[in-house]
């Protein structure tokens, strides 16, 4: 799990990504009886109290892959209609109300760092209302972004964050968590 975030109620979230860009499941669970095992223990996941079933979606690529190599288990592809539009300056005004919202937005790519593997995106292409893009590992990069190319990106939204720009005066920008990346190119 990349990030694991827990509050004074007992409330916890994580963000985690499938291991080499494959379908991977998950099984959280709060069962007090498992707390002496070890990662290396096998478990039985039918007796298993109190879980809640994580599954990542592979991309397509992947997807493809894998579905040409083993047709019995079938994979799912990530369902974009779930995502709305983002306003850029309702969620850089009110950014706790919009937390965790399944968010698209289309820009132009002003910034990308293949080892960070985030992009800064101008939104609906104006270069003075960017976005942070955070990758998540299970979104295949094979393919580089280069300046300018228009990208949709679908994720979670993970609130404001700030950068200091060249000039050394902050830049507060919304922040979003890419589960799904469309590059259309230049």
């Amino acid at each position: 799990m990349d990030h694991v975030k827990a509050d004074k109620k007992g409330n916890f979230s994580f963000e985690t990504s499938s291991a080499n860009n494959s379908k991977a499941i998950y099984y959280v669970s709060t069962d007090k009886t498992l707390k002496k095992k070890s990662s290396s223990d096998t478990f039985n996941v039918k007796k298993i109290k109190s879980k809640v079933k994580v599954v990542l979606p592979v991309n397509s690529q992947t997807q493809a892959e894998e579905s040409s190599s083993n047709d019995s288990e079938k994979t799912t592809e990530i369902d974009t209609s779930k995502f709305e539009g983002m306003n850029y300056e309702e969620y850089l005004r009110n950014p706790k109300q919009y937390q965790k919202k399944l968010v698209t937005l289309t820009g132009t790519v002003f910034q990308y760092d293949d080892e960070s593997r985030f992009l800064l995106v101008s939104f609906n292409g104006d270069p003075s209302q960017l976005v942070y893009i955070d990758i998540a590992k299970s979104v295949n990069t094979d393919q580089r972004f280069l300046d300018d190319d228009t990208v949709t990106v679908y994720g979670s939204f993970k609130g404001v964050d700030s950068y200091t720009t060249v000039e050394g005066r902050d830049n507060y920008v919304p922040v979003v968590y890419a589960v799904k990346i469309d590059n259309q190119g230049q």
